[in-house]
């Protein structure tokens, strides 16, 4: 109860209630600015409306950046980038069109799905750090889409981006043949658009889309790969009537291919050798190997990760079909009396030429005459044809790319090289992509004086001098069975 000059409580509340009843009320309680509420504030739905609308008009997504990549994709719809607001929550920075346009709602769709999971995690300088992969199938949105997590500055704030790959759901089955080497190729693209926000956060996104044409046009080469799903005998050096190679050469080629864990290339100048020296290396492949395999085309280009491909050479010319080799120091290959075979073998006309070691010393781009490389010695005549393929062909820096070391098997040379073993070769391609991260953002990647760099100190590719014997004789017995 309150006495008089005092406001009852229970009127101020009822007087949302009240309405117009009590006008009079209302009237002279209109001079007391606690009685009265401000004339902005009232309860009308239309007022109720602007309020909110107000409230809200910050957290409305801003319009989404779309660009288009000039290449084209049969499997890959597009990429996106997205971002985690504080105020408004996921939303899509840019988004790349490959194949086809998706949705705006699909986008935002996308965003929410790869960025929401990081709620409640607590951040730390190890995770700020660590790249995070997400693989998602949605059959709602007829799309599978595989996420790199990653934080970077933005706007001066560490936030959390999300690199997100979308693919149709009908590709699935091809996509997970390849999904070990996109998530590599992933964290590489992650690395340089972290290193692009942190240091030229002004037009790095223009920057980054050729990074992603490169992406793009490997996956698309590996997309398309493919050898037939069952090896046929006949078609390989074990079968063929009238079979030139040279076994030694033959062994060679199987060991450092074992070796390299299944991945080489085979070059040579005529389309027909290259294909059936690869289907005789595809016999020691698992059938998900071979899908991830290519024969030789015109006009084809090396596309690091395929497990086992072919390259035609046509320029320039071999300098010498039959190099000179230095014949006073010969190499026996394992178990020479071996080579002779039974009369009723006819399938194989072995080139019994004992194996020489080459004294010369090959001037390759980053070596001297005093330098310890891991090149062998070349025969003179081959070293001109040798730099073309590595320099044009064979690029390093492309070689370098893939997981696994590589085979090359130069069938007009009769010569097999490869690269380093694979523990060696992990730290050289680890070294080689923290070289990237750089180049991308422009800084000299050059070694400085008495600073070590084993990318430019160590070449890639070793010549393999003579095989396993092992193999050697498992080839010897394979040749004694009759044809057929």
């Amino acid at each position: 109860m309150g006495t008089q000059g005092e406001f009852p409580i229970w009127n101020y509340l009822w007087r949302p209630f009240a309405g117009g009843r009590d006008q009079n009320n209302s009237q002279n309680n209109n001079d007391d600015p606690i009685k009265s509420p401000p004339q902005s504030v009232t309860n009308s739905p239309d007022s109720f409306t602007t309020r909110k609308s107000r409230r809200f008009q910050h957290k409305k997504p801003a319009k989404l950046t779309t660009s288009k990549l000039e290449i084209q994709s049969q499997w890959i719809s597009g990429l996106q980038l997205s971002m985690w607001d504080n105020i408004s929550g996921p939303r899509v920075e840019q988004n790349w069109v490959v194949s086809e346009e998706l949705k705006e709602d699909i986008q935002l769709y996308t965003a929410r799905h790869t960025l929401c999971g990081i709620l409640g995690q607590i951040e730390t300088e190890q995770s700020a750090s660590r790249i995070e992969t997400k693989f998602h199938i949605y059959t709602e949105q007829n799309l599978l889409i595989t996420s790199s997590l990653f934080s970077a500055p933005y706007c001066g704030t560490p936030s959390k981006f999300s690199l997100s790959l979308l693919v149709r759901l009908q590709h699935l089955q091809r996509y997970l043949v390849l999904h070990p080497v996109i998530i590599d190729r992933m964290d590489l693209l992650v690395s340089k658009l972290q290193a692009l926000l942190e240091k030229t956060p002004e037009g790095c996104l223009s920057k980054f889309s050729q990074e992603l044409i490169t992406f793009v046009h490997n996956l698309e080469g590996l997309f398309q790969s493919g050898l037939r799903p069952i090896p046929v005998v006949r078609d390989s050096l074990f079968y063929l009537p009238q079979n030139t190679n040279d076994i030694e050469f033959l062994a060679r080629a199987v060991t450092s291919h074992l070796q390299t864990h299944g991945c080489t290339v085979v070059t040579g100048s005529e389309l027909a050798p290259i294909n059936t020296f690869i289907e005789t290396l595809s016999l020691f492949l698992t059938p998900k190997e071979r899908q991830r395999s290519s024969y030789s085309t015109p006009n084809q280009e090396f596309i690091p990760d395929l497990i086992l491909q072919g390259l035609l050479i046509t320029a320039p010319k071999w300098v010498s079909h039959t190099p000179p080799r230095n014949t006073s120091t010969p190499v026996s290959t394992p178990n020479a009396s071996l080579n002779k075979l039974p009369t009723h073998s006819k399938r194989l006309s072995l080139n019994t030429t004992p194996l020489t070691v080459e004294n010369e010393t090959p001037q390759t781009p980053h070596s001297n005459s005093n330098s310890n490389n891991n090149y062998n010695a070349l025969p003179q005549g081959v070293d001109a044809t040798f730099q073309h393929v590595v320099t044009n062909i064979l690029n390093e820096k492309n070689v370098i790319q893939s997981l696994l070391p590589t085979t090359w098997v130069d069938l007009d040379q009769k010569q097999v090289r490869q690269t380093h073993p694979f523990h060696e070769y992990q730290v050289i391609r680890k070294e080689f992509y923290a070289l990237e991260v750089k180049r991308v953002i422009g800084v000299d990647t050059t070694p400085q004086p008495g600073e070590r760099s084993l990318w430019h100190e160590r070449e890639l590719f070793k010549l393999i001098r003579s095989p396993a014997p092992c193999v050697y004789h498992m080839l010897l017995e394979i040749f004694r069975l009759p044809p057929g």
